[in-house]
């Protein structure tokens, strides 16, 4: 049989391409026992795996009908389909991450047909249905990534290179699943009476059982496959023995050849290399027979990805399961385009936020201990459980989840660096209905806004952009210039912001977003009510929310004011923040001070955020760049800076 990547296949894809039918069918028979026995080794199931690899030939044979792809080699059509074929796998199973499959999806007589039918060339002893069966039962414990990279790299065959293009990801990447994936075998073969010395005959065994029924022969599987190199051996073996003792002499060339840094398997990176944050955790029903929709326990997953560092905005994904992930219920997502939420099976709604519980303050695994303390004393006792932090770089390492009082606690182990920004595509099924909830800027992206205003009777006025999606920042990213009255002007772009007075003098110069802080921001990952309220506790500013215009029956509020308070060293301001909550913008701010006598308004700042921006381009002028004696810091003023600016301080010459 012709092998995927040969020259006559790719002449065969030319052809198909061009419309000849004859062509078409030849591909077709040769690509559906390769791409079933693909798929069945990822799934272990033979009906599923009937049922994705035609859709797979489909996805392909669309592909040519509309003449999408051009392949200049035949690894690269190799690459998209293996590629195409893992993404209906992961659709199906709904986990990229770790998809545990039960035997019970492996048929006791599928598998004695399969070894009957495919080999009839007397197998000894050792390779019956009861030592067959244990192999399966070990291949099925192990991750899908896992046995995607053994199937890829043992039976096809495949260079790393190569499979790291079908993942999508770095060749360091793939040479680290190879090595834990042998590791997570060879322990689960263990359980079956396997020795280590077995590893590669148990492995050979299984692809041999699993190869499409026309391969005449199976190469055996040599250690020399499965041989990931310095990199993937010390990455992958990090948190053992040989990890721990060999990483540090090392780790300075893993890390200059990709991009994943060795971790402990009980100590969490330095805050500054954090890049991703996982957990999965157990969440029983405390009482089974009033369970709803007969969900009475669910494996949740929950998913953070910070693309500029920890202290920059997160994207997010929550999802949830029936405890054996044959149904999944839940399935919240905010990525770089957007927020989505999935209700399984039909249906995808796309929100300009999603503001999960706007009553308790967003708080991430990132947070400072001291931050999150701060927001409990002022919002209150949170969600029950124990977690513990490491001491040195005060990041979470487990927590145990107190559920229900009559249930069992359940333990949670933090998982750092182990994802990247394709972890947070969708991978809903592609025929499902599309509800656009979006406003025509949040479809857009960005927009422009305008400032009005005044302060202690000095008019306000400006206008500035703001990007509503992480992808907006780079072609719309945020700027704002503002006139105080006469006597100020505050421009606040990329490279710097700069407060100068009516002449033009320079009288601060501070980092780039500093006069955002306290106005509407840009993305951050999450919506406008905890970005304000996040400000605050930052700045150990007390503040209070109050939810306005609850409709019936759903959990949602049209409405948010979230009043900042500053009643320090004798000054007594707050902020009134208005919120409108199904926009995700802030309407407008608030100032007064609080005495003896009541409070007093100091003045309202209002903003109108442009739906349409086609015909009022030529009013929004981005600010030329600063000068660099213009970009150096050399005033520091708190967060909400109005709050300076209604004391008459923001003026104040430097010293």
């Amino acid at each position: 049989m012709s092998r995927i990547d040969g020259s006559d296949c790719l002449e065969l894809v030319k052809q198909a391409q061009l419309g000849d039918q004859v062509s078409l069918d030849r591909l077709a028979g040769l690509l559906r026992p390769k791409v079933y026995a693909y798929i069945y080794r990822l799934t272990l199931d033979y009906h599923l795996a009937e049922d994705l690899s035609q859709e797979t030939l489909l996805e392909l044979v669309k592909s040519f009908s509309f003449r999408k792809l051009a392949f200049k080699s035949a690894g690269m059509f190799s690459s998209w389909l293996f590629r195409t074929a893992l993404g209906k796998v992961q659709i199906h199973f709904r986990d990229q991450a770790k998809r545990i499959m039960l035997m019970s999806a492996i048929h006791n007589d599928v598998l004695s047909r399969v070894m009957s039918s495919h080999h009839t060339d007397g197998l000894t002893a050792l390779m019956r249905k009861e030592l067959s069966t244990a192999v399966f039962q070990a291949i099925s414990k192990l991750r899908l990534s896992y046995r995607n990279v053994l199937a890829l790299r043992c039976f096809e065959q495949m260079s790393y290179s190569a499979i790291a293009a079908v993942m999508d990801c770095s060749e360091v990447r793939v040479r680290v699943l190879v090595f834990r994936a042998q590791r997570s075998l060879k322990r689960q073969l263990s359980q079956y009476g396997f020795s280590k010395t077995l590893f590669l005959t148990a492995l050979g065994l299984f692809g041999r059982i699993t190869a499409p029924a026309e391969a005449s022969a199976t190469a055996p599987v040599t250690a020399a496959a499965i041989k990931v190199g310095l990199a993937g051996t010390l990455v992958g073996a990090a948190g053992t023995t040989i990890g721990i003792a060999a990483g540090t002499a090392v780790v300075a060339t893993v890390l200059a050849i990709g991009t994943i840094t060795v971790l402990s398997n009980d100590r969490p990176p330095k805050r500054s290399e954090v890049r991703s944050i996982r957990y999965v955790y157990h969440s029983p029903h405390p009482d089974r027979a009033k369970a709803v929709d007969n969900i009475s326990e669910a494996i949740r997953e929950s998913r953070f990805y910070f693309p500029d560092g920890i202290d920059g905005p997160v994207f997010r994904r929550n999802q949830a399961w029936t405890l054996n992930r044959q149904f999944q219920f839940q399935d919240w997502l905010q990525n770089g385009q957007g927020s989505y939420e999935y209700q399984p099976p039909r249906h995808v709604i796309i929100h300009n936020c999603n503001g999960l519980y706007p009553e308790q303050t967003l708080i991430l695994l990132s947070d400072p201990s001291d931050f999150r303390a701060f927001v409990r004393d002022v919002e209150g006792k949170r969600t029950a459980g124990i977690t513990t932090y490491d001491e040195e770089t005060g990041l979470p390492v487990g927590r145990s989840q107190v559920v229900f009082d009559n249930v069992e606690d359940s333990y949670v182990k933090f998982e750092y660096n182990t994802l990247d920004q394709a972890d947070f595509q969708h991978t809903w099924p592609s025929d499902v209905i599309v509800i656009d909830q979006r406003d025509a800027m949040h479809k857009r992206g960005w927009t422009y806004f305008r400032i009005t205003g005044q302060i202690n009777n000095e008019q306000i006025s400006g206008y500035g952009q703001i990007p509503f999606i992480y992808d907006a920042l780079r072609e719309h990213p945020p700027w704002l210039r503002l006139n105080i009255g006469d006597r100020l002007q505050i421009t606040d772009i990329p490279s710097g912001a700069r407060l100068a007075n009516s002449a033009g003098t320079l009288v601060a110069a501070l980092p780039s977003g500093s006069f955002f802080r306290g106005l509407p921001q840009p993305w951050m990952g999450m919506h406008t009510l905890d970005i304000v309220r996040r400000n605050a506790a930052k700045h150990r500013l007390w503040f209070q929310t109050r939810l306005l215009d609850n409709i019936v029956q759903h959990p949602f509020y049209r409405k948010a004011k979230v009043t900042v308070l500053n009643d320090r060293q004798g000054v007594n301001l707050r902020l009134t923040y208005l919120i409108d909550m199904q926009k995700d913008v802030v309407e407008s701010i608030r100032i007064a001070s609080s005495s003896g006598d009541g409070i007093e308004t100091r003045g309202v700042i209002r903003f109108e955020y442009l739906e349409d921006v086609e015909q009022v381009a030529d009013e929004f002028i981005e600010p030329i760049e600063l000068t660099p004696s213009e970009v150096s810091p050399k005033k520091n003023m708190v967060s909400f800076w109005l709050m300076e600016l209604a004391q008459g301080a923001l003026s104040q010459p430097v010293k």
